[in-house]
């Protein structure tokens, strides 16, 4: 796997934030599953190849949104991939039974996700690929929550509380991509998939205006845009979104068919042509922001003022 997309080297840092040189905006994009560097260590580990390995990769979303330094907005990435831990999930989201000893003691029962292999350590990638032929250690999890998983949830906070400071309000924009098969084997969507899906957890984790301007911005594009089905958002979108208080989040679900070969994991002739949709998309999203600073703005009643 040593391409220029997987150096045999360890990264500098477990996050990467891309600053622009001057914040225009209370906007900061994240892309916390667009990592491809996979450690050596963990590779010896999977019985997976490079390409079965990079199936829950949100593979080129953070070269989707590379423009946004230029346009004053902040990107917040990992190099880390998802299959080797999943910052999009809660600490606890661990499936006891993928250890050779029980790593924490497990009270309540396993949410679905996990029981399908796809907790904070995921079991598997793709249509249910097993990524291990042996249960791992259980200090996995504390290396790889230390390593990368703390790291990335600490700075994701210091850089929204920053903008928060700074503005009295902040907009998350947590981008993804999608696998296009699951789609098309709903019955709802074998008419045509969605090209993109916006979440905001069924209207709570951002202002239903907000949610608005990112549906009509994106359709008018050309694209086919529907909310909150079926992704209506992860854990970070979950998380960090709190209006009433002034934190704001959206979760982006963008088609992989529409900017690469999903097989092989190889961008399209056509990558550039979505990557400058995308580009329009958060410059309007900034726009919008900065002409309605009222719809961020926090909405605090006495009960919520005195919790």
């Amino acid at each position: 796997m040593g391409d220029q997309n997987h150096p045999e080297t360890a990264p500098l840092e477990a996050v990467s934030l891309s600053s622009p040189d001057q914040v225009s905006a209370p906007v900061l994009v994240s892309s916390p599953h667009s990592g491809r560097w996979y450690p050596p260590a963990f590779r010896a580990l999977s019985v997976l190849g490079e390409r079965d390995l990079r199936r829950s990769e949100d593979a080129f979303v953070d070269r989707l949104v590379a423009a946004a330094p230029r346009l004053g907005l902040p990107v917040l990435s990992t190099p880390y991939p998802r299959a080797y831990i999943d910052v999009n999930r809660s600490a606890d989201e661990i499936d006891p039974e993928m250890f050779l000893s029980p790593p924490v003691p497990i009270h309540a029962p396993l949410a679905d996700r996990v029981q399908a292999g796809l907790g904070l350590i995921p079991r598997v990638v793709g249509a249910g690929i097993a990524i291990y032929g042996q249960r791992l250690p259980a200090e996995a999890i504390t290396e790889r929550i230390e390593e990368v998983y703390r790291p990335y949830h600490e700075r994701l906070t210091e850089e929204l509380t920053k903008l928060k400071s700074s503005f009295g309000h902040v907009l998350l924009l947590d981008m993804h991509s999608m696998p296009s098969a699951p789609l098309k084997a709903t019955k709802r969507w074998r008419r045509g998939t969605p090209d993109v899906i916006i979440g905001d957890a069924h209207g709570t984790s951002a202002s239903g205006r907000l949610s608005d301007a990112a549906v009509e911005i994106l359709t008018a594009t050309g694209l086919t845009v529907t909310r909150n089905e079926p992704y209506a958002g992860g854990y970070i979108t979950r998380r960090y979104g709190a209006p009433k208080h002034g934190f704001h989040s959206l979760q982006i679900e963008i088609n992989r068919s529409l900017y690469m070969d999903e097989r092989h994991v190889k961008a399209l002739p056509r990558f550039g042509v979505i990557k400058d949709m995308v580009t329009r998309f958060l410059g309007s999203m900034r726009d919008f922001v900065d002409a309605n600073p009222q719809v961020l703005e926090p909405r605090l009643g006495l009960r919520d003022a005195a919790e």
